[in-house]
């Protein structure tokens, strides 16, 4: 008498378990991908940094101030501060309709000795995002803040700190 054994049933419950691995294997490789590429890229920090830096170079170039922001005199020039966005290449209009401003500047000049008393101001861009840099900061901010401050000469070897304050909004992009 000879006894056969069935393999079908075998394979029936292997395969079975084995659409279960492939199942299990194929959410997670979703899940992780998901979870990578799911977060925007914040990178506003960056984007203050650059615009402090090119406003810098604006102001100060080559071991000299701007010709056209002091006159030889040592003197603030209004114009300047008047065509601030235009004599840096700022561009900070609005992509839309109903969108609003994302930048703002701030290019504070004090004297040597004088810390809280801004001897010329040159400033551009959206002021509502002001208010968010003066809040705490152990709270979340919805706008990134950056700070940056140098020591530049004028023609007749007067010193000031130059503070430039740069504050990037793109809430709706990065806040979620």
């Amino acid at each position: 008498m000879k006894f056969t054994i069935n393999k079908r049933g075998g394979d029936k419950v292997i395969s079975v378990y084995w659409f279960f691995v492939l199942i299990l294997i194929a959410g997670g490789v979703i899940l992780m991908v998901n979870t990578f590429y799911g977060a925007p890229y914040d990178i506003r920090d960056l984007e203050g940094e650059v615009l402090a830096s090119h406003v810098a170079d604006c102001i100060y170039s080559g071991g000299k101030m701007n010709p056209l922001l002091v006159s030889p005199q040592g003197v603030f020039k209004q114009e300047f501060q008047d065509n601030f966005l235009e004599r840096c290449d700022l561009n900070f209009d609005k992509q839309g309709e109903f969108e609003e401003i994302q930048y703002y500047v701030k290019v504070s000049f004090l004297e040597r000795g004088e810390k809280n008393q801004n001897r010329f101001v040159l400033e551009g861009g959206n002021t509502n995002w002001v208010n968010d840099c003066v809040i705490d900061t152990t709270k979340k901010r919805f706008t990134k803040c950056v700070q940056k401050e140098f020591w530049v000469l004028n023609e007749n070897d007067r010193a000031y700190l130059v503070k430039i304050d740069t504050v990037i909004g793109k809430v709706e992009e990065n806040v979620k």
